[in-house]
């Protein structure tokens, strides 16, 4: 039964398994690509007070392969869905607003990495491990996504602090950059 539980996991914890860069439907965060507007494809869903506009990105574990130690080494991937995604405008500064939204994802995915990188490096074996690391770092992510929201609520300098502080530390775990195989 422990057997099934844990291959029942690894399932939906790895569910999305082929290298996608782009599609009609999801877009991979690259640091050479910026978000467009055409990426936003989906209907307008929540349009409250003045937004404008809502990224829908994920992080997603896109492969697992398994060490000679019997390691889990997960692939990390985030992704903007396109048909969840959604505009009422074209101006640059919502753009760049919802850019700085799917900047953080790919911020804690890197974090995310990073901590994998660890937990293999100390031999650990335990998906669940893994498993709550994922989730954890997801909950970092949903908060820090608000706290941005509310902080530069029609605040242009507050966006331009964000863009700043997002970009320094996409920087500093750089090595923990996500680029596909060809």
């Amino acid at each position: 039964m422990k057997n099934i539980i844990f291959i029942l996991f690894l399932v939906s914890f790895t569910a999305f398994s082929q290298k996608v860069v782009e599609n009609d439907s999801l877009l991979l965060w690259q640091s050479g690509r910026p978000l467009k507007w055409e990426d936003f494809k989906g209907p307008q869903l929540n349009h409250y007070g003045n937004v404008l506009a809502e990224t829908h990105g994920e992080i997603k574990t896109v492969s697992c392969i398994w060490s000679n130690e019997n390691i889990p080494i997960f692939e990390v991937a985030v992704f903007l869905d396109k048909n969840n995604s959604w505009t009422i405008t074209d101006d640059l500064e919502s753009l760049e607003h919802e850019q700085v939204h799917f900047n953080i994802f790919e911020l804690f995915a890197r974090k995310i990495r990073m901590k994998f990188s660890d937990l293999n490096k100390r031999k650990i074996k335990s998906v669940s491990v893994y498993r709550d690391t994922f989730d954890e770092y997801l909950e970092m992510n949903r908060k820090l996504q608000e706290e941005y929201e509310v902080d530069v609520l029609v605040n242009q300098d507050k966006q331009l602090e964000w863009k700043s502080k997002v970009a320094k530390e996409l920087e500093e775990l750089k090595e923990y950059e996500y680029i596909p195989e060809e």
